[in-house]
């Protein structure tokens, strides 16, 4: 996903059930609707995300994933920090896209 997707993600594209994050056409760059695999490890993340709202009432079914509102551009700085931290240098954020597109096309996966 890019950056401003993960950013204004809202649950209601956030498909558990199936495994899925879905990108319609009108609310991503491209043209065509995109289907992201969840992996388990975002699976339990996102699931502890949405008990811990609901618990709470932060946000509504349709609402944002993070925080309950768009994230700031405060991840930025967090990803370099801890990309630096790592011992990583000239790494970039799309970097992770590219990552990903590789594992799954090895993987079979269109």
């Amino acid at each position: 996903m890019r950056g401003a997707e993960i950013k204004k993600l809202t649950w209601d594209k956030v498909e558990l059930k199936t495994g899925f994050i879905k990108f319609i056409t009108g609310n991503i760059k491209g043209k065509e609707k995109r289907l992201i695999p969840i992996s388990p490890t975002l699976r339990d993340v996102l699931e502890a995300i949405r008990t811990k709202q609901r618990d709470t009432k932060v946000a509504p079914i349709t609402g944002h994933v993070w925080k309950g509102k768009p994230m700031t551009e405060g991840w930025k700085t967090a990803f370099n920090a801890t990309y630096r931290r790592a011992g990583l240098m000239g790494l970039w954020f799309h970097d992770l896209q590219h990552t990903f597109v590789t594992r799954k096309v090895r993987e079979g996966w269109d």
